[in-house]
């Protein structure tokens, strides 16, 4: 037997080896109750993961220009570390944005917290990178996100459509598309919208590291 993370990795596999005994279990998180209720809006929408081109982070920063000149005091955070952190920053500086994007770096477990609770929602646009063979394998950050009962914005890229309930737990922007994320975001936070945060806490619970240990059992006994 052959473990994927994703249906999307599982098509990787059936395309390179013989052994068509192949089961998608996803990764697992510890989930934890946090105790979030739906609240005001922060304005403020939150980013986790190595800086790294294909994470898609640039494009929210492209986006951000245009989405200040309808919530001016709009902030996006953006935690963690990689080769990509210098031409990010430099888009902030040639887009003048300096007090509407910031850069966190590695942040702690309580920062991580602390911004998970903070944010209205979570995005991550990530893109596969031909050149680099660099794709999103699942998006553990999706799942953790909606363990704090945000809704998250992201892509179908790679296998990322695994870790989201469209609709319920988040929803897909177009890859290397700056204007579909300001799309999203406006239709987010106009008052039409809204969303259950107890379904996205529920889908969460599903992927706690009990239910998947349970999983990989099933296929071994």
């Amino acid at each position: 037997v052959l473990f994927a993370n994703s249906e999307f990795t599982k098509s990787l596999c059936e395309s390179k080896f013989k052994n068509k005994n192949i089961q998608v279990i996803h990764p697992p998180i510890c989930f934890e109750d946090k105790n979030i209720l739906n609240s005001e809006k922060t304005n403020v929408i939150f980013s986790l993961g190595r800086i790294e081109k294909r994470k898609g982070f640039q494009f929210v920063v492209e986006a951000m220009e245009a989405m200040i000149k309808t919530i001016p005091n709009l902030k996006y955070y953006i935690a963690g570390a990689g080769p990509y952190e210098k031409r990010i920053k430099e888009i902030i500086e040639e887009k003048n944005l300096q007090d509407n994007v910031i850069m966190l770096g590695r942040v702690s477990e309580d920062e991580k917290d602390f911004y998970y609770r903070l944010c209205d929602f979570f995005i991550m646009p990530s893109f596969v990178v031909e050149e680099e063979s660099s794709v999103e394998g699942f998006g553990i950050v999706f799942i953790e996100a909606n363990m704090y009962g945000k809704y998250v914005i992201t892509t179908q890229s790679g296998g990322i459509p695994d870790a989201v309930i469209p609709g319920v737990t988040g929803n897909f922007v177009e890859t290397e598309n700056s204007n579909s994320i300001c799309a999203m975001l406006n239709k987010l936070y106009s008052q039409e919208f809204s969303y259950d945060s107890e379904k996205c806490i529920e889908w969460a619970k599903q992927m706690d590291i009990s239910n998947i240990v349970n999983q990989y059992t099933n296929c071994i006994s």
